[in-house]
């Protein structure tokens, strides 16, 4: 067990993705909870670092480049080094899962360091949790509260915790007035970039839900994406014969969290922005592709969520990530390819009328 009355300053290595980042909030919740006295120290890139800003339960951040060059290793090495001699933290604890960022702490020189003992890296933590096939099969929110459980500290919280600011919430409702959308009228918004392009669920299909959505619905859609997602976004807007806002490489991440939390429907592929509108409670239909639910499914009530999924034996994905299985002409692994308009029209419906979202005009 931790002593309490000793530990004053943690350290917590973040993890590099969005959606894993912020599945990591109740954790975060619950140490803090359990070491209220004890600064709360974390490590993030500065995307991460955007999106958990605001959280209560964290003191301070310290921002890292997240590139993965040689010379930025060499240089993250010593800047983590510098943070240790710095602040003089008293355990350091990994949410990451691979050996270099286990390597970035211990450099650090923590006296106790605690993490899963994945990718042979074991040998660097004083406290080691075995990663059990139990384990490696919950849900991420489950995982990380495992982990921490596994150093004596109970879990005290399972909720996903985003925080905005005044300023975010007000860009929200300055840009719904500015595009006259009604409180009478749904406002949907559709992310369908993804971090590897295989991921992507094709943007005409994209295009027929909207376009129905729109008309059926007289919804409003905001398309919504960062500078990488803007190719795809122009496609759907291209590919629609009904108007949609596009907002993909516009908006800061903040102000895209502030448009998913007021919409009353995110539709996405499975990638942070799904885990964002689940923090908000925002309801969703996601396309999971090649995802296992079990793990990366939204982490909220049942009813507020639809998963659009077919079943393929090489799921999880078995196949390098797409690059040795069989792809369509549009480049689309079959997990994607075998996904139908219909098939997601079908879950928007069934959500949609189990949460009784039909009082639009």
């Amino acid at each position: 067990m931790l002593n309490k009355e000793k530990i004053k300053r943690i350290f917590i290595r973040e993890s590099n993705w969005i959606g894993d980042a912020i599945m990591t909030t109740p954790a975060i919740s619950s140490i803090k909870k359990s070491f209220p006295q004890a600064k709360l120290f974390v490590a993030a890139n500065p995307y991460v670092a955007e999106i958990l800003r605001g959280n209560p339960c964290i003191d301070e951040f310290l921002v890292f480049d997240s590139k993965n060059s040689n010379n930025n290793l060499l240089s993250r090495f010593r800047l983590f080094r510098e943070w240790g001699k710095k602040y003089n933290f008293d355990i350091g604890i990994l949410f990451t899962n691979s050996f270099k960022s286990a390597l970035e702490v211990f450099l650090m020189g923590i006296p106790e360091l605690a993490g899963f003992d994945t990718d042979g890296r074991g040998f660097l933590l004083t406290r080691k949790i075995h990663a059990t096939a139990e384990i490696l099969k919950k849900h991420e929110v489950e995982y990380f509260l495992d982990l921490i459980k596994g150093i004596g500290i109970e879990p005290q919280s399972r909720d996903l915790t985003l925080r905005l600011s005044e300023h975010d919430e007000a860009f929200a409702k300055d840009f719904f007035g500015k595009n006259n959308l009604l409180p009478a009228q749904m406002i949907i918004t559709v992310c369908a970039g993804a971090s590897l392009q295989p991921k992507e669920w094709h943007p005409e299909r994209y295009a027929k839900v909207c376009d129905m959505l729109v008309r059926n619905l007289r919804a409003q859609v905001i398309i919504l994406g960062s500078n990488a997602d803007q190719i795809v976004s122009s496609k759907i807007i291209s590919f629609m014969e009904e108007k949609a806002i596009n907002l993909a490489g516009k908006t800061s991440l903040r102000e895209s969290m502030a448009i998913i939390k007021n919409s009353d429907l995110y539709i996405g592929n499975n990638t942070g922005p799904m885990h964002i509108a689940a923090a908000f409670k925002t309801p969703i239909v996601a396309i999971m592709g090649p995802s296992v639910p079990e793990k990366t499914a939204p982490y909220l009530e049942k009813e507020k969520y639809e998963l659009v999924i077919k079943p393929f034996e090489c799921r999880p994905c078995r196949h390098n990530f797409f690059k040795e299985c069989k792809s369509s002409a549009d480049n689309k692994p079959p997990c994607i390819e075998a996904i139908e308009v219909k098939d997601v029209m079908e879950k928007i419906n069934l959500l949609i009328r189990r949460l009784g979202i039909n009082f639009k005009v």
